[in-house]
């Protein structure tokens, strides 16, 4: 069937790159609150890119305020972003709802808009278990291996820093 409007995809298209244009600069971080030091050490990190760099809006649960619908304001975060970085663990893996509400959509917008995933290990997770996850086929940060939470400071700084950089060129600052 021949199209009769094949302008109309390219809008579809001109509309898919404006919304990821838009949204380069907004990260979600996704992390199990077992994990918490971790969140605090990349959100030290990531603050040298909105004070030297450029403006960069970084979003975690840790930003829902009392009366706010939790589970709306994660869910427009996670739209809104388009980088999501992911602190992975045992603890990561096991959280039923990053399973079924944070990582399906983060991997949809991954595959349909281009969302860039920034996979770090924190803690070291079974090989057997990460061989059968959705993220096997990304490129981590950090091998299995070598998890932040075996690294010494200087170790942590310069993975941090290489995560910074990465998403420096990712949001063309």
């Amino acid at each position: 069937m021949k199209k009769v409007y094949p302008f109309i995809e390219e809008v579809k298209d001109l509309t898919l790159i404006k919304k990821t244009l838009m949204n380069k600069n907004k990260i979600f971080i996704s992390y199990s609150h077992d994990d918490v030091a971790w969140l605090e050490k990349v959100q030290i990190h990531l603050k040298t890119i909105a004070n030297t760099v450029g403006d960069i809006d970084v979003w975690d649960d840790t930003r829902i305020k009392t009366g706010d619908k939790w589970k709306e304001e994660i869910d427009n975060a996670l739209q809104r972003a388009g980088i999501a970085i992911l602190l992975v663990s045992p603890s990561f893996l096991a959280s039923d709802f990053i399973a079924n509400d944070e990582l399906p959509p983060i991997l949809k917008k991954a595959e349909k808009e281009g969302t860039h995933i920034f996979p770090i290990f924190v803690r070291k997770i079974s090989g057997a278990v990460f061989q059968r996850s959705k993220l096997k086929d990304f490129q981590f940060l950090n091998g299995p291996e070598k998890p932040l939470n075996g690294c010494s400071e200087s170790e942590i700084d310069d993975y941090m820093s290489k995560l910074v950089d990465e998403i420096i060129e990712k949001m063309c600052l």
